[in-house]
């Protein structure tokens, strides 16, 4: 099992790294990665997104222009343009370059769902294994907080929450923050409850460990890679949602390029110029399948372990 809590209680001791997210376990899942094909593919896609956004993020932050054409800037081309070797994405009703926009916003979509799972794969960690180990009052109020998050749509929350924010990536990236994590401590919960009482955990109460010190030392590197399966496989829905914030007119606000808004800005020309929209709403779905097609092969491959 990815949590550790296997059949065989001396496996899981302390004095085993294979039970822990150890730098060779680590690199012994980073080799299985370039054997699997659905993982190659995810994982190239992903580094894909993740350079374009560090390049793109970098030179904004030094004003250097990598992209063809100024994002911004109207008249570029043709209004309307269809793809040619000079915009090789068309342009669009303002005559301002459909690629250049679109790799200027990529470090936010990418950037967001990240923080995002980042923040909430920290927190359920640290809830759910508090929950399970304290037990009684501390983790029923825990549980109960979590199942409030539950019982409210997640999108319908998150407009809410943005709409009382006001628009902007900060205020989408703070709104989606505070309903992503009830799942992570759900999950963290479940695993820790598995590992609760085994030998390794028992010695170190013996020992005279404290509650935090057993929850950080052992409970959290225990549960971390089933955690991280499901981050990876979760960063996907983060843009998706992210990205149709973004198409209501909740994150970044025109003229500045981010792609669900320019699916939003573009859709009335879906008969006349149809890459329009096509383009941006392409490219979500590829940041979709990339993470999704890594969290699969990570599933596979830690299970094998």
């Amino acid at each position: 099992m990815l949590s550790g809590a296997k059949s065989d209680d001396d496996d899981l001791s302390p004095s085993n790294p294979s039970a822990y997210l150890s730098a060779d376990r680590m690199r012994a899942v980073l080799s299985s990665i370039r054997s699997n094909g659905g993982a190659l593919i995810g994982a190239s896609i992903v580094a894909v997104f993740a350079l374009t956004s560090i390049v793109v993020f970098v030179t904004g932050i030094l004003h250097i222009q990598i992209t063809p054409y100024n994002p911004l800037k109207q008249d570029v081309g043709p209004p309307l343009a269809a793809p040619s070797l000079a915009h090789i994405m068309g342009t669009d009703q303002l005559g301002r370059d459909v690629f250049s926009r679109i790799v200027t916003a990529t470090p936010n979509d990418f950037s967001v769902s990240l923080v995002v799972i980042g923040f909430s794969l920290i927190i359920g960690m640290i809830i759910g294994s508090y929950a399970a180990f304290n037990g009684g009052l501390l983790d029923e109020a825990l549980m109960r907080v979590t199942d409030i998050f539950f019982a409210i749509p997640a999108l319908v929350l998150a407009m809410a929450i943005g709409i009382a924010l006001g628009p902007g990536i900060t205020n989408m990236t703070i709104a989606l923050m505070i309903i992503w994590w009830p799942p992570y401590a759900r999950l963290a919960r479940g695993e820790a409850l598995k590992i609760a009482h085994q030998n390794y955990i028992e010695a170190a109460r013996l020992s005279g460990s404290g509650r935090s010190k057993i929850i950080v030392g052992h409970a959290l590197p225990n549960i971390s890679l089933t955690l991280i399966v499901y981050a990876s496989l979760d960063v996907g829905t983060v843009i998706l949602v992210y990205a149709g914030l973004s198409y209501l007119g909740l994150a970044v606000r025109p003229p500045l390029p981010d792609w669900g808004e320019m699916v939003s800005a573009y859709q009335d020309f879906m008969l006349s110029s149809p890459w329009l929209p096509f383009f941006p709403g392409l490219i979500i779905a590829l940041g979709v399948i990339g993470f999704s097609m890594l969290g699969d092969g990570l599933r596979d491959i830690l299970e094998a372990f």
